[in-house]
């Protein structure tokens, strides 16, 4: 297993320096998840991946919700909007559920082709295990004794180095074993709406106020949190094997797929700038909301292609629509009628993401949230491709409200 771990780091490194030796502004993540992907596409390949890096592709996924704990940390160090824009950006992000459930899901509804039994039910049954064993006791003191005799090490050591650098084991063992005890401690009605890591972070915030207020969570994200944001870009290279993984479901509606990643997502990005414009909203608010209804690990890759989206906000955002479909997933599919798994699931995960899939498992919809896991994914990579491209950014700031100068700044 480690063998694979390795092999996934390898591939988002190498990856990012290729791209940088080419001078292209594009996510290294994002881009050795299409190269695995493609890789994966054929038959043969796809079963040897699957079995030499399946095992350690299903721990990282379970990880990645941990390494994305300092990315909710954000909002708590940077300026809260004024209280009379908030119920706006509430309405708007309301709506942004609703509008991009029932586009997504009456389309692919609209396109589906035949029903689809639950084939990748193994896959989720390997990460769901790995989560589990994460979020064991002995996993939150192994973290923080490991911190611990880490930041011993670099104080007896490493006597000159900052204090700040010092702390950084420490703090990433701390955060592994609040996890832990958000993910066990929460009652499971809390739980459909507060995921673990966000959980985590609400511990965490006043925890490090109280050490030292903004300036000691700062530094939390300077050192901790710049190196488990860090370890997340791996992870998002594992989503690649999908392709072999969910394979029956991208073939059955590959027509669907490519239609729904290239056409319905963009143009629905460009709807919802222009009612957030029209509301009254400032842009920046507007554009940050954009990224919400994709998977965090890739939304947080957006602001490097559209400077307009303030990162801080773009964790928050997401934890906003997936806890939003979480509790009421069942009352959304009433409402909208989906009458497809695969139009359930498309719904779902192109507005929930990772929580969608979750909550559609939860209520016994295996086949919708296989649908939701491919969507999630295909919608969340063409977005995060698109944005990188400077036309599509300028004309989707340019649709919140943007002028040039807001733009470039």
């Amino acid at each position: 297993m480690l063998s694979g771990v390795a092999f996934f780091v390898a591939a988002e490194r190498c990856t990012a320096a290729a791209l940088s030796a080419c001078d292209l502004n594009l996510p290294a993540s994002v881009t050795g998840l299409c190269a695995l992907g493609v890789v994966a596409a054929v038959p043969s390949q796809g079963i040897l991946l699957q079995r030499a890096l399946g095992p350690a592709a299903a721990w990282m996924r379970a990880v990645l919700p941990c390494t994305l704990v300092p990315a909710f940390l954000f909002p708590a160090v940077c300026e809260l909007p004024e209280s009379s824009v908030l119920p706006k950006l509430a309405l708007f992000g309301v709506g942004g559920v609703l509008a991009t459930i029932g586009v997504t899901g009456y389309f692919a509804g609209a396109l589906a082709s035949g029903t689809f039994a639950a084939e990748a039910a193994s896959c989720a049954a390997s990460t769901s295990t790995a989560a589990a064993v994460l979020s064991s006791p002995w996993t939150a003191l192994g973290a923080l004794g490991i911190g611990g005799a880490f930041t011993a090490a670099l104080s007896a050591y490493m006597p000159t180095a900052s204090d700040e650098l010092k702390r950084a084991p420490s703090y990433i063992g701390a955060t592994v074993a609040l996890y832990v005890v958000a993910a066990r401690g929460l009652p499971p009605a809390l739980r459909k709406v507060i995921p673990a890591n966000v959980g985590c972070a609400i511990i965490l915030i006043p925890s490090l106020l109280l050490l030292g207020g903004k300036d000691e969570i700062r530094t939390y994200l300077d050192v901790a949190g710049s190196s488990l944001l860090w370890s997340s870009q791996p992870a998002m290279v594992t989503l690649g094997l999908y392709v072999h993984t969910h394979r029956s479901v991208m073939a059955r509606h590959a027509f669907a797929l490519a239609a729904l990643a290239t056409i319905v997502a963009p143009t629905l990005l460009f709807g919802l700038a222009r009612a957030g414009h029209h509301l009254g909203l400032a842009p920046e608010h507007v554009a940050s909301l954009l990224p919400a209804s994709t998977t965090t690990g890739l939304a947080l890759t957006w602001p490097g292609g559209m400077p307009l989206i303030r990162q801080e906000w773009v964790a928050a955002g997401t934890a906003f629509y997936s806890g939003l479909v979480q509790v009421t997933c069942p009352l959304l599919l009433a409402l909208t009628r989906l009458k497809t798994p695969f139009g359930r699931g498309v719904a779902i995960g192109s507005t929930a993401h990772v929580g969608g899939m979750v909550a559609l498992m939860g209520i016994g919809e295996a086949a919708a949230a296989d649908a939701a896991a491919v969507a999630l994914v295909i919608v969340g990579v063409a977005r995060s491709v698109l944005i990188q491209v400077p036309f599509f950014s300028d004309s989707l700031a340019r649709a919140c409200g943007a002028d040039e100068k807001s733009r470039e700044n």
